[in-house]
């Protein structure tokens, strides 16, 4: 029985195994120019290869296969195996994308030039402008209350791990008194001894 087992279990072995075979193929593009390095992916088993420089790929497969091929130039393709046997050449259509034009000038800048640009650029001005009714100190006070507000977002938002000795105890302080009242309505409380 155990040998009838072992040749039933090694014969469907080699029925599936026998369905799968080595498929050959040829990536163009279109004008028949092969292409090199389209990625070749078998959705059923995940098997993979890259097409050599002329084109060609080899890859297992089973006749109710699905094969995506794909390549950075070009449009993705699903092809089935059926297709392939009967025309084993994939044509991929090239993915073209439309892009403005840009015009690049080029100006030679020093370092020095950069810096001295950079010195003299002047984001906010202290001085009092004429409809702003604010003098030097009230426009300096403001944006150092501005400064400070954004800074104080800033840490707030960035808080990893807080520890205050006064608000510990604190709650230490509040626990104890709940504790001190709890124990004043306790159920088991001893009663005072009349004398």
């Amino acid at each position: 029985m155990k040998r009838n087992f072992t040749l039933l279990f090694l014969l469907a072995f080699v029925t599936v195994h026998a369905q799968e075979f080595a498929l050959q193929g040829k990536i163009t593009d279109n004008t028949q120019n092969p292409v090199s390095d389209a990625y070749v992916f078998n959705i059923r088993n995940a098997a993979k290869c890259f097409s050599t420089g002329n084109g060609l790929f080899e890859l297992r497969v089973q006749p109710a296969d699905t094969l995506i091929i794909s390549h950075i130039s070009f449009l993705r393709k699903m092809v089935t195996v059926y297709e392939l046997l009967k025309n084993p050449v994939v044509i991929l259509e090239t993915d073209t994308l439309n892009i403005k034009p840009v015009k690049v000038t080029g100006t030679l800048q020093t370092a020095h030039d950069q810096a001295m640009k950079n010195i003299n650029y002047k984001a906010f001005d202290p001085l009092p402008r004429i409809g702003d009714n604010f003098s030097e100190t009230e426009r300096t006070t403001e944006l150092m209350k501005t400064e400070k507000r954004e800074l104080r977002t800033e840490a707030s938002s960035v808080k990893i791990a807080s520890f205050s000795p006064s608000v510990v105890f604190g709650k230490l302080a509040e626990k104890r008194a709940k504790r001190r009242i709890a124990k004043e309505y306790n159920s088991t409380r001893k009663l005072p001894e009349d004398e």
